[in-house]
């Protein structure tokens, strides 16, 4: 994970712009000067290559933050100029991973997102051009656009007229009758989101996303990883001490954190508001502020005690409930993209695991958002999309004797234990 910032205001302050974006890359930050534009990169080096961006070759620069997980990649950041060089402005569409890139030409500036456009990434159009991963090192925040999932924006530098296409498009036949090609698409996606040399960690509820997640690691049999545990008052103990026994039994280590009285809740919340960049929650959170959501102090509890760990990148089972259920025990899945498919609560939820995550320097994978397993789960029969609630991973755990809350949200939204 890391963050960029370009803007074709030669003359602006961008060492000051970049105070909150710069925690999301603490490894190296690079500030690049052209006669035409100016931008900064800062470095999460997930990969150990240190690969210092902008990377320029020949007469395109890129900018680019994320992971990529195609086949027989060493580096990521190696094989995307070349792939846009072969395959022309869509190359985006063999691309398999999160990401946001951006790439420099003389006339032309190539901005993409991945399907859900889990990294952040924001452009405005006015007197200069600017194109980032956080609205505070814009001229004027209020003004950004956040560009839509999987997504291909183009800038003309000339005109500075801008265009937008989707490049990724689900196909929505309804044709397989099994589960089992999308519990294979699920394990393959948390399988290759752990292939890494840094330290990664998952976080534990009682419920279905992450147990599924826990399960999946199990099945793979070849992944080291930690647990990390937010206590709350909606959790299920009984099911939380099976899983604590389950991952003793499978070599992986448990980790909880909690809150120990009302001061360091305070303390915590105004660390959260110095370093993370900030939002409303319209759709999610009533209209409040992200950094005084109660899940927030969750996900900045969890973080924190990850990162004094030293783990880097974090599994996260963000997704399944804009893409499993919408949110409802009944959804019948009849209008495609459903609400929070890919707005709504999946633009504010990712927006807050991302912003938090950035103010602790770790990287957040989505499993739950993999190409691949929302395809398969798209192609399954009307039939055994409304079996059940969440239906695949009801069917995987039950499939594995994983216990879960069945039918109940749990998760860093409830009360924290003092």
């Amino acid at each position: 994970m890391c963050s960029f910032y370009f803007t074709t205001d030669t003359k602006c302050d961008i060492e000051s712009k970049n105070r909150k974006a710069q925690l999301r890359g603490p490894d190296y930050t690079n500030i690049h000067r052209e006669k035409d534009y100016v931008c900064v990169h800062n470095l999460l080096d997930i990969s150990t290559k240190k690969r210092i961006q902008p990377i320029v070759t020949d007469d395109v620069a890129l900018l680019y933050n994320g992971e990529l997980y195609n086949d027989n990649v060493i580096c990521d950041t190696d094989i995307i100029i070349p792939l846009f060089k072969k395959k022309g402005a869509f190359f985006a569409k063999e691309l398999d991973g999160e990401y946001a890139i951006c790439l420099i030409e003389k006339k032309v500036i190539h901005v993409y997102t991945d399907i859900f456009a889990t990294k952040p990434l924001f452009f405005h159009i006015g007197k200069h051009i600017e194109i980032g991963s956080y609205p505070s090192t814009f001229d004027n925040p209020s003004l950004v656009e956040r560009i839509p999932a999987g997504c291909y924006l183009r800038i003309d530098r000339e005109t500075k007229v801008p265009s937008i296409q989707r490049y990724h498009v689900f196909d929505l036949e309804e044709t397989v009758d099994s589960f089992e090609p999308v519990i294979e698409a699920f394990e393959n996606a948390v399988q290759k989101r752990f292939k890494t040399k840094r330290g990664t960690f998952f976080g534990l509820s009682s419920g279905y996303d992450s147990g599924s997640i826990m399960q999946a690691i199990f099945n793979s049999k070849n992944i080291t990883t930690e647990a990390f545990y937010v206590a709350t008052g909606d959790e299920r103990v009984d099911i939380m001490i099976e899983r604590k026994k389950a991952l003793a039994d499978n070599n992986i280590k448990f980790n909880s954190c909690m809150f120990s009285s009302e001061a360091e809740i305070s303390l915590m919340r105004h660390k959260l508001k110095q370093l993370s960049e900030d939002f409303v929650m319209h759709e999610s959170e009533d209209g409040k502020n992200m950094t005084d959501v109660e899940s927030s102090l969750g996900h900045y509890l969890l973080m924190t005690a990850a990162r004094s760990e030293d783990k880097r990148v974090y599994i996260t089972g963000h997704g399944a409930d804009e893409i499993l259920c919408n949110y409802s025990k009944r959804f019948n899945f009849g209008t495609f993209p459903w609400k929070h498919f890919y707005g709504a609560k999946q633009r504010e939820y990712l927006l807050q695991q991302e912003f938090i995550s950035g103010a602790v320097g770790i990287e957040a994978r989505y499993p739950m958002l993999d190409r691949f397993f929302v395809q398969a789960f798209l192609s399954l029969t009307r039939e055994l999309k409304t079996s059940m609630y969440k239906q695949v991973f009801d069917y995987y755990l039950r499939k594995h004797c994983t216990s879960f809350a069945s039918e109940f949200k749990t998760g860093m939204g409830g009360r924290f234990i003092i």
